[in-house]
């Protein structure tokens, strides 16, 4: 299975959707332990298919965002 394959099944496998959801959970958690609801931008290096920032943004206010991937296909950007 190639990697996008792999991405598109984490909508459909429940099992590879919790699992994003628990790390997005847990970065979400650090996130706001050390800078609460203030962060103004973020980067996620290695970014993929983007879900886990799209998670993140929806929760914490953030005004820029940036997901770098090593395929530019997947890159994702708003400043």
């Amino acid at each position: 299975m190639d990697y996008k394959e792999y991405y598109k099944d984490r909508e459909k496998k429940k099992a590879l959707g919790y699992r994003l959801r628990r790390r997005t959970s847990e970065v979400i958690k650090i996130i706001l332990k050390y800078y609460g609801k203030n962060v103004q931008s973020i980067i996620d290096v290695g970014c993929a298919d983007g879900k886990m920032l799209e998670l993140i943004i929806k929760k914490i206010n953030v005004t820029e965002y940036k997901g770098i991937d090593f395929d530019q296909e997947l890159t994702l950007t708003k400043n």
